[in-house]
């Protein structure tokens, strides 16, 4: 069974990319967290180009975890 579409799509792409293409507001290479943390200023980090963190609540994942939160 193959994968459907959007996870090979966001597979092959940076989390700057996606969340570009997703509408999301870029505030200095940071986005909203994906997983919508509570807190002030709820940005998630970048360790990579294909793998994030969010410094408040820990949530973290590739191109696919951002897209599919």
């Amino acid at each position: 069974m193959s994968k459907p579409e959007w996870m090979t799509t966001a597979a092959n792409r940076t989390v700057s990319t996606l969340a570009h293409e997703l509408g999301l507001s870029e505030r200095r290479s940071h986005y909203p967290c994906p997983a919508r943390c509570e807190g002030q200023d709820p940005r998630p980090v970048y360790s990579t180009g294909v793998q994030w963190k969010c410094a408040r609540c820990s949530a973290k994942g590739d191109g696919v975890d951002f897209v599919a939160y």
